[in-house]
């Protein structure tokens, strides 16, 4: 409900800039001065209405990138307190690009729609943010990024999948000889298997996992798989959302020095 109150607000705040830019547009438009809007009138002492050659532009963006990187080492060294200076460095160079040629209403319009566009995602940045990134987890080799490597791609990559067909207790002998087990199968991609549409929690560690992946007949973990919010997929093109693993899955990992990898730290184990 929260997420629809923010989405909401943002919307109407977008609405209400556009309503914002469109009377400020309509009312330069009608408004004239000696028969002329002041849409069309000039807004500057500028004569010049030729374009602005490409070299003349790289002078004025090589000013205005030196004073931009000048404000930044400002407020780096000295704190956000000196950002009003900031205004003093960055604008004459901006004000000199402005000024080159003749211009008019319609050069404030578009500044303004640049303004209120820098202020909208500037307030909608604070609301949502950056999508998160992906955390990756590296083992026996393979970069495992979450909700993007595909089941397929596992066992293209030597790793074995294995369904639990069986509600009987779990044996220790299941973590490093897993094809002996009565209570799992393993998976292979000619299989017909399916996950069901919808996302659903994952269960509570290794004993109680739907599916497990293992490298070289020993368990490395559960593995947990998403497919489709509104169909059933076929596990083949299913992504994994979470790999689990326990104590005595860690202690496999050190025995067999399988080097596992999370964000970034190599260890061996997760």
């Amino acid at each position: 409900m929260a997420r629809i109150v923010l989405l909401c607000s943002l919307v109407l705040l977008a609405l209400l800039y556009l309503g914002i830019w469109f009377g400020a547009y309509k009312y330069l438009k009608n408004k004239k001065v000696d028969g002329v809007s002041l849409l069309d009138s000039a807004v500057n002492e500028s004569k010049d209405t030729s374009k602005i050659p490409l070299n003349e532009l790289i002078v004025y963006f090589l000013m205005i990138a030196i004073a931009v990187s000048g404000a930044i080492k400002l407020m780096h060294g000295a704190g956000s307190g000196f950002s009003i200076m900031a205004r003093w460095i960055i604008g004459p160079p901006a004000l000199a690009l402005f000024n080159a040629r003749k211009r008019t209403g319609r050069s404030l319009m578009v500044l303004a729609a640049t303004a209120l566009l820098s202020v909208f995602l500037m307030i909608a940045f604070s609301i949502i943010g950056l999508p998160s990134k992906a955390p990756i987890v590296s083992i026996a080799g393979m970069d495992i990024k979450m909700a993007q490597t595909k089941a397929s791609e596992l066992m293209d990559e030597g790793f074995d999948i294995y369904e639990r067909v069986s509600d009987e207790t779990w044996n220790e002998d299941d973590y490093t000889n897993i094809s002996a087990s009565p209570r799992y199968r393993r998976y292979s991609l000619n299989s017909n298997i399916s996950i069901p549409a919808g996302y659903k929690r994952a269960e509570a560690g290794i004993l109680y996992s739907k599916y497990l992946v293992v490298k070289n007949n020993t368990v490395v973990g559960a593995i947990h798989f998403f497919g489709d919010m509104k169909k059933d997929t076929l596990l083949k093109d299913c992504k994994v959302v979470a790999i689990m693993m326990d104590e005595d899955c860690i202690k496999m990992l050190e025995n067999t020095a399988t080097k596992s990898n999370l964000m970034g730290l190599i260890c061996y184990l997760l």
